[in-house]
C-alpha cells in the first residue's frame, strides 16, 4: 500500500526532484516495515529519557541471528547507509530464507540504490543543462544590448513576446481534455491547432529577421529556433489525433499531451532568454541549480563562467541603484547572497534595497498615479505618532531578550530615514522632497544628528526617543514630511536590527495580526499568489469554503473583483477587497484555461477556518482522509501552522485514527512555520505523557517550563510516531518535534530544522492601538540545547534522526 503511494507520489513530481524524495520516501516505507516485522526499531513503547542512547550489542555479524541482523539492516538503512544495509538484509535472508520483512526491504533497497545510479546520470545531465543556459544568458546579455538599438532587434522581440506568446495563450493545455463536455472539446482542438499553426508561422518570421547575421547569438537563436519548432510540430500532431470518444481515452490522452508540454515550454523559454531583459536573472537561478546538483567536489565559483557572471550581475546591480530601479536593485543583491550567503556586503545591499522597496510599497506614487490611489499612503500611518514609538522604546529596553545595543538601533533608524529620503518616487507623495535645496538641507540635518550622537560615548533609551525628537524638528523646519510617516519609518528602522522577528503591528495591520492568530475571518476561502503587473492567481480553494462551493477551481485568474481589474493592484489591496462582512456578496471574475471567454462568479463571504490540520488527500466532499495505510493501521496527519484551532482539530483526527485502529502516524511538520507556543505545548501532549516540553528564558525573563501530562490520544503506549521536519520547519514546529525527539517517542526524519527557537511576546502599545511583537526569551528542548540559530552558530534546531538532505 505504502509503496503504491510512493509511486503515484514519484509520477506527479519533477525528474529533479526525484533523487531527493526517493531517499525521503524509502526511509519511511523502510520505517513502515520496523513497525510491522523486525523487533522495535522505531520505539519500545517506553518513553525514554533524553539522554539515552542505544547502542548495538557487540561481536562479529556472522554470529548474529537472523532477526538481528534484520535489525542491523534497518539501522543501517535509517542512516543512509543503504549500500551496508543491504549487504547485512541479504545474510539475514541467507540466514532465514522466510524473513519476509528483509525480503521486501531488500527490494526496496535494490531498487533505491539502482534508481539512486541513474539519478546521478541524471543530475549529471541537468548540471550541464543548467551551465548551458547560464553561458547561453551570458551571451544574451552581452549581445542584445547592441542589437536592441537596431530595428531588428524590436521586431524580433515583438515577434516573440507578442506574435508566439499570443498565440500560445490562444492554445489550451491538456488539463481541458480532463474538464470539457465532448462537443467543446472539438472545438477546443481546433481552435488550439489553428493557435499552434499561427505560432509556427511567428517562429518562421522571427528566424528570417536574423538569417543574414553571422553571430554567436544569430546561430545560437536558430538552433533554439529549430528544436521549439520540432516539439511545436509535435504537440499540433498530438493535438490532431486526440481520441476523444470516452473519458478514459480523454484521460490517456491527456497524459500524453502533458508530457510534450513540458518540452514546448522549456524550448519556447529558452527562446525567449534570447530577447529578454532579464536574461541576468534566468543566469543567477540557472548557476544556483548548478550549485545544488554540482558533482561532488566541484567548486563552481572558480569558473571562469561564475566570476564573470557576478561581476556583471554586480554591475547590473550599481547601476538599477543609480536608475532607482529598487526591485530589480532587490532582486539582483538577493539573488547574489543566495550564491554568496556569507558575503557580508551582498546582505547590506540586499537589506537597503528592501527598506527602498518598501518605502516604494508604502508612499510611492507618480504621474500616472490615478488621483484616487493618490492618498492611499494615509492608511499605513493613521493613529501613528512620537508618543506611540516613545511607547515603543522602554517596552524594549526592559523586556529585549539580551542587552539593547542603542548605538546599532539608532544607526537603524537613521538609514532608514535617509531611505525615505532618497526615494525619487516619493517625490509626488511628499512634495517637500521635491525640492532639491530642502531635501538637501534635511539631510543635511540628520547627518549632524547622527554626529552628535557618534560622539557620546554610551547611548541608551533616551537618546534614542531624542534623535526622534529632533528628525521631526529638522523635518518641520525643511521637507515638512508627515509626522505619521517619520516616526512609522523611524520605529521600523530600529526595530530591524533587534532581529528578524522584532516588529510593529501597526493600526493598519492589526486586524489581520488578530485574524491570523484567531485562525478565522470572513471572506471567501482562496489561497492566491500573484506577480507584479498580472491578476491574481488561484492556488487552491480552501475546502468547504464559500469559493470551493462556488466552483472555483486552482489556477483559475481572477481578473477582476466587482469589476475593478486585479492586475495594477498588489495582494494586500486585493486581500481586503475580496474579504468583507459575513453575508455580503462579492463578484469575481474568472479568466478559466480551456475557455476562450471571462465569466462572473458571485460569491458570498463567510467565516473562514484555516484549516492547519490536514491528512494524506481529500474524499469527494472536501473532508481530509488521515488513514494512509488501513491494512497496516498507518495514519498521516499534516500540521501546517500552530494557531489557537490545531489542537481542537488534531485531537479530532487522532480521534479518528483511533476509532479506526490505527496504531501508528507519520506526522509532518514540513514548511510548518510555527505559531503559538500554548498550540505547540498542547499538540506535543497529545504524545507525551510526562516530562518537559519546553523551557524559555531570556535576559529579563524568568525560567519558564511548560509540562506534558497524560490526557493526550496518542501516547507512548498507543503506537509508532515517526515526524518529518524539513529546514523551513521553525518555532512550534521545532519545540513539538524536538521535544518529541529527545523523549525518544518518534524518529525525527528530514532535514536539520529552520533554528527559529525565539519568543516573541506582543506587548500592546498606546491603549492597544498597536502591538510590540518582541523577542524576549529563547526556546531550550529538554535535552537543554537552544534552537535558536544565532549568527555563527554551528548548532541550531532539531536535527533529524534520518537525514534525508
Amino acid at each position: 500500500m505504502i509503496q503504491r503511494h510512493f509511486k503515484k507520489f514519484l509520477q506527479e513530481t519533477t525528474v529533479i526532484e526525484q533523487q531527493r524524495l526517493r531517499r525521503f520516501w524509502i526511509v519511511l516505507l523502510l520505517l513502515g516495515l520496523g513497525i510491522l516485522g523486525c523487533s522495535g526499531l522505531v520505539s519500545d513503547h517506553a518513553q525514554a529519557k533524553p539522554t539515552e542512547t542505544v547502542t548495538e550489542p557487540a561481536g562479529e555479524q556472522e554470529s548474529l541471528s537472523a532477526t538481528k541482523l534484520c535489525d542491523k539492516g534497518f539501522g543501517q538503512a535509517l542512516n543512509g547507509d543503504f549500500d551496508d544495509a543491504l549487504v547485512t538484509l541479504q545474510k539475514a535472508k541467507k540466514l532465514d530464507a522466510n524473513a519476509s520483512s528483509a525480503s521486501e526491504a531488500i527490494k526496496l533497497l535494490s531498487a533505491y540504490i539502482e534508481g539512486q545510479q541513474a539519478a546521478r546520470v541524471q543530475r549529471k545531465d541537468e548540471y550541464d543543462a543548467a551551465v548551458k543556459r547560464v553561458m547561453r544568458s551570458l551571451l544574451v546579455m552581452d549581445y542584445l544590448p547592441g542589437l536592441m538599438k537596431t530595428p531588428t532587434g524590436e521586431q524580433l522581440r515583438k515577434k516573440l513576446l507578442v506574435g508566439i506568446s499570443d498565440a500560445h495563450g490562444e492554445a489550451s493545455t491538456s488539463l481541458v481534455l480532463k474538464r470539457t463536455g465532448l462537443k467543446d472539446i472539438t472545438d477546443v482542438i481546433e481552435s488550439t491547432t489553428d493557435a499552434l499553426a499561427a505560432a509556427r508561422e511567428q517562429l518562421e518570421g522571427a528566424v528570417k529577421l536574423i538569417e543574414t547575421d553571422k553571430s554567436n547569438y544569430s546561430d545560437e537563436f536558430k538552433k533554439l529556433a529549430k528544436l521549439y519548432s520540432k516539439h511545436l510540430q509535435q504537440y499540433q500532431d498530438a493535438w490532431k489525433s486526440c481520441d476523444i470518444k470516452t473519458i478514459e481515452d480523454r484521460s490517456k490522452e491527456a497524459d500524453n499531451l502533458q508530457k510534450i508540454e513540458r518540452d514546448v515550454s522549456q524550448s519556447l523559454g529558452d527562446l525567449i532568454t534570447m530577447v529578454s531583459d532579464s536574461a541576468w536573472r534566468i543566469a543567477i537561478d540557472q548557476t544556483r541549480l548548478a550549485k545544488d546538483i554540482a558533482p561532488e567536489g566541484m567548486v563552481l565559483s572558480e569558473k571562469p563562467w561564475y566570476r564573470l557572471l557576478v561581476k556583471e550581475v554586480e554591475v547590473f546591480a550599481k547601476q538599477a541603484h543609480t536608475d532607482a530601479k529598487w526591485y530589480d536593485v532587490l532582486s539582483a543583491y538577493s539573488r547574489l547572497k543566495v550564491l554568496d550567503p556569507d558575503n557580508l556586503q551582498y546582505a547590506e545591499s540586499e537589506k537597503r534595497a528592501m527598506r527602498h522597496v518598501r518605502v516604494l510599497r508604502l508612499y510611492g506614487t507618480d504621474k500616472d498615479t490615478p488621483a484616487q490611489d493618490r492618498d492611499n499612503w494615509k492608511q499605513y500611518v493613521e493613529g501613528i505618532d512620537e508618543k506611540m514609538v516613545a511607547d515603543t522604546i522602554p517596552s524594549i529596553r526592559g523586556a529585549y531578550v539580551t542587552e539593547v545595543e542603542y548605538r546599532k538601533l539608532l544607526h537603524g533608524s537613521l538609514r532608514s530615514i535617509k531611505v525615505l529620503a532618497e526615494t525619487p518616487q516619493v517625490t509626488e507623495t511628499f512634495k517637500g522632497l521635491a525640492d532639491e535645496k530642502l531635501k538637501t538641507d534635511f539631510l543635511a540635518r540628520i547627518d549632524k544628528i547622527s554626529t552628535y550622537f557618534e560622539k557620546k560615548t554610551a547611548l541608551n533609551h533616551s537618546d534614542l526617543q531624542l534623535a526622534l525628537s529632533r528628525i521631526l524638528m529638522a523635518s518641520e523646519l525643511t521637507v515638512e514630511i508627515p509626522t505619521g510617516v517619520l516616526a512609522r519609518e523611524y520605529a521600523d528602522g530600529f526595530l530591524s536590527e533587534l532581529d528578524r522577528f522584532s516588529s510593529m503591528i501597526w493600526p493598519d495591520n492589526y486586524p489581520d495580526f488578530k485574524k491570523s492568530m484567531l485562525g478565522k475571518f470572513f471572506g471567501v476561502g482562496i489561497q492566491i499568489g500573484k506577480e507584479q503587473g498580472q491578476p491574481l492567481r488561484v492556488s487552491t480553494p480552501l475546502a468547504g469554503s464559500p469559493a470551493f462551493k462556488a466552483g472555483i477551481k486552482a489556477e483559475d485568474l481572477i481578473i477582476k473583483v466587482d469589476g475593478t481589474d486585479t492586475a495594477p493592484h498588489d495582494v494586500d489591496d486585493l486581500v481586503k477587497m475580496i474579504t468583507g462582512p459575513r453575508g455580503t456578496k462579492v463578484i469575481l471574475t474568472i479568466k478559466r484555461e480551456g475557455l476562450l471567454k471571462p465569466f462572473d462568479v458571485p460569491v458570498v463571504r463567510d467565516e473562514i477556518r484555516i484549516r492547519t490540520v490536514k491528512g494524506w488527500k481529500m474524499d469527494a466532499i472536501g473532508d481530509w482522509q488521515f488513514t494512509i495505510d488501513p491494512a497496516q493501521s498507518i495514519g498521516y496527519i499534516r500540521l501546517t501552522q500552530f494557531t489557537s484551532k490545531t489542537h481542537e482539530d488534531l485531537a479530532k483526527a487522532l480521534g479518528q485514527l483511533k476509532s479506526k485502529g490505527v496504531h501508528s502516524l507519520v506526522l509532518d511538520l514540513r514548511f510548518n512555520p510555527g505559531g503559538l507556543l500554548s498550540s505547540a505545548q498542547k499538540v506535543s501532549n497529545e504524545f507525551l505523557s510526562d516530562g518537559l516540553i519546553v523551557s524559555t528564558r531570556g535576559r529579563a525573563q524568568p525560567l519558564d517550563m511548560k509540562r506534558a501530562d497524560d490526557s493526550g490520544k496518542f501516547l507512548t503506549s498507543d503506537g509508532d510516531l515517526v515526524v518529518l521536519v524539513n529546514s523551513f520547519s521553525a518555532s512550534a514546529a521545532e519545540i513539538v518535534s524536538g521535544a518529541l525527539k529527545d523523549w525518544k517517542r518518534c524518529v525525527v526524519v528530514g532535514d536539520r530544522s529552520y533554528g527559529k527557537g525565539s519568543v516573541q511576546n506582543v506587548i500592546p502599545i498606546r491603549f492597544n492601538r498597536a502591538l510590540l511583537k518582541l523577542t524576549t526569551a529563547y526556546y531550550y528542548l529538554p535535552s537543554g540545547r537552544l534552537l535558536h540559530r544565532k549568527n555563527g552558530a554551528k548548532v541550531w534546531g532539531v536535527d533529524p534522526d534520518v537525514a534525508v538532505p
